[in-house]
């Protein structure tokens, strides 16, 4: 499950390319458009045989949910967000999902009970972002003071940056609690592709109501590219790989995968885009995966069977 993060880091460079020129909503619809017709060859048995199980009317309506908050609402926001800000920043505040994952995972699945860790973890990526918040050169100049660099730094992209990563924890929530219910015994890769059909159906009304569809015909190659990686390396490769890992482990330890898209993000960024991170950048960086590993608990664990074996040795 770590391939993900290194395709997903990718997909935050491709998408703030093809967002240049591209509306948010047409960047998403094209994303499963590709990912619909991809998937038909690449997903084509398991979804023969989703259809042959014959799933409720219950099952077709919790597929059509997660298709409309891990698939429509949360990349029309992060989309939206990705615009307003900069990939290793976006990248950031999207990587708060897994303790908003883990959360919801302790308090609507009863998987584990919040943990002390977890608060702290939460609170130490907080203070990340804050950190990040600060450190936009586009917005403010390096010497304006602290306080007004965090306040002004923190825009309207990274507020929707965050609300995407709620959307994706509510899905990936819910897709635990579904297939261990109303999916239960549906196979997963086939419930993955019909969720991907069903998001880029839910799209297409969408981008036709705003007029954004006619923005495909202008759409040069390299912004085909983009589209292209993020519709069948960054969605059917990622997410099936994503979705898959989710029935083995659960979502909450899952959705840890995104500790690295952060890192892998800004050195991406820093190659290819010419991102300077400055001294509170990189100080963000490090709080933030420090506050998501300290989130997840088994560090902690660790650590302390350590020290208590190192105690009963010396003892």
């Amino acid at each position: 499950m770590w391939i993900v993060p290194c395709l997903w880091a990718g997909a935050f460079l491709t998408g703030a390319s093809a967002l240049l020129r591209l509306s948010a909503d047409t960047v998403s619809f094209l994303r499963f458009a590709v990912t619909m017709v991809g998937g038909a060859i690449v997903l084509r048995r398991p979804a023969l045989e989703l259809l042959r199980a014959r799933p409720s009317g219950r099952a077709w309506a919790a597929m059509g949910f997660l298709a409309l908050v891990g698939g429509v609402l949360y990349h029309v926001l992060f989309y939206l967000g990705l615009a307003r800000s900069q990939p290793p920043i976006a990248s950031v505040v999207i990587a708060t999902n897994p303790m908003l994952t883990a959360l919801g995972c302790a308090l609507f699945l009863h998987d584990r009970r919040p943990t002390r860790s977890l608060f702290v973890g939460l609170s130490l990526a907080f203070a990340g972002a804050v950190c990040l918040a600060s450190d936009q050169p586009d917005r403010l100049a390096r010497n304006a003071p602290f306080l007004e660099r965090v306040v002004d730094g923190w825009g309207a992209g990274e507020t929707l940056c965050l609300l995407a990563s709620l959307s994706w924890a509510i899905f990936a929530i819910s897709m635990q609690r579904f297939r261990a219910g109303v999916l239960k015994g549906l196979p997963s890769v086939g419930v993955t592709y019909v969720v991907y059909s069903m998001t880029a159906l839910l799209l297409l009304p969408c981008v036709v109501a705003t007029g954004h569809i006619a923005e495909v015909a202008s759409m040069n190659a390299q912004e085909w590219a983009c589209i292209l990686y993020i519709g069948l390396v960054a969605t059917v490769v990622a997410y099936t790989m994503y979705n898959a890992a989710i029935d083995r482990v659960g979502s909450a330890r899952v959705s840890q995968v995104t500790y690295a898209v952060p890192t892998l993000t800004t050195l991406l960024s820093m190659a290819f885009l010419g991102f300077s991170p400055g001294s509170f950048t990189l100080i963000g960086l490090v709080v933030v995966t420090i506050g998501l590993v300290v989130s997840d608990g088994r560090v902690v664990a660790a650590i302390r069977l350590r020290r208590a074996a190192i105690k009963s040795q010396m003892q």
